[in-house]
């Protein structure tokens, strides 16, 4: 894995990003994932921003980002899985409702 971090510059100040990458990621897109990252983020939108990113060799680092990655991706999993059992639970419910109705 390699992770990236960004240096986002605006008039009000900074902010930095970090992005995890597989290893065998072009440089090419990085870039775009990093220009895509600094605009959606509002920070800067108004009067202009300037960006740039280095990739990050502290394995603390790496580590915490990751970890964070894993936890984001851990909740975003189980939101999904909640969703599905209430879609199964309408259609169970609706099943069930339909066949008291034909009976």
């Amino acid at each position: 894995m390699k992770v990236v971090k960004i240096n986002k510059t605006f008039r009000n100040g900074s902010e930095e990003h970090f992005l995890v990458f597989e290893d065998n990621v072009d440089i090419e897109a990085i870039d775009d994932s990093v220009e895509n990252w600094c605009e959606r983020d509002p920070s800067g939108q108004n009067y202009g921003y300037s960006w740039e990113w280095e990739f990050i060799e502290d394995r603390v680092i790496i580590s915490d980002v990751i970890t964070k990655e894993i936890n984001k991706l851990h909740n975003q999993i189980q939101s999904l899985l909640d969703r599905k059992l209430k879609m199964e639970d309408f259609i169970l419910f609706r099943e069930k409702r339909i066949d008291k109705i034909l009976k």
